[in-house]
């Protein structure tokens, strides 16, 4: 049995991922009510973890997807949208560093494909995926010398990101489905069989896990 910490159950992503590891007799903490920018409510968190047996891995499912573009988008959405990154930031300080003092543990981030590949509608979210998809390699090289290896699942498009990812300057997500080869959306269960191997294999530290079924390869027919 692990003791697994999720960071956001408020999104498809992270409830699937939790409730994943309490189906399977592990225990589970989410910061409800925790500010996850703040020090202070961070290092209670911590606090209370540690008294309780501390944490094997911290899975990292902070994601906040906002349709905003380069020429027109808020003055303020970046802001909104870099909240996934600074918040997974301030977890892998805290939370990492807990880890790091028993040599032990793994921190997951789970990123998304478009922190390379743009959508032309989100782009405060590719940003976002970007710092997290760097904050995961900086963090391998410092934690992984300290018994905590960490890594980074690029997710593709799951169901409900055609939605907010559609109409874009790509026609990428038009018919999302067609434009990978098996023909299907990517599974929250699949990400969920990914997530774990990540956890229980510490080679991977450093690595960035391509999770989009081919997505990414897509290119325009002729």
């Amino acid at each position: 049995m692990m003791r697994i910490i999720v960071s956001d159950e408020t999104n498809a992503c992270g409830r699937a991922v939790a409730k994943h590891f309490r189906r399977r007799g592990d225990v589970v903490f989410t910061p409800d009510g925790v500010s996850l920018t703040s020090e202070d409510d961070l290092s209670e968190f911590c606090a209370r973890i540690a008294t309780s047996g501390g944490a094997d891995a911290l899975i990292v499912t902070t994601r906040e997807i906002e349709r905003m573009s380069v020429l027109d988008g808020p003055d303020d959405a970046l802001d909104r949208a870099m909240f996934s990154a600074k918040a997974a930031f301030f977890l892998t300080k805290r939370i990492g560093g807990m880890m790091s003092a028993k040599r032990h543990g793994a921190i997951v981030y789970v990123g998304s494909v478009h922190a390379e590949k743009p959508t032309g509608a989100c782009f405060g979210f590719s940003c976002a995926m970007a710092a997290v998809g760097m904050l995961s390699k900086e963090a391998a090289l410092q934690l992984g010398r300290r018994g905590v290896h960490c890594v980074c699942v690029e997710l593709g498009p799951v169901v409900g990101d055609e939605n907010r990812m559609s109409p874009s300057l790509s026609p990428i997500y038009d018919g999302a489905a067609l434009n990978i080869p098996r023909r299907r959306l990517c599974r929250l269960d699949e990400l969920c069989a990914l997530v774990d191997c990540a956890i229980t294999n510490p080679i991977l530290n450093g690595a960035s896990l391509r999770a989009d079924a081919g997505f990414a390869l897509k290119y325009i027919d002729r």
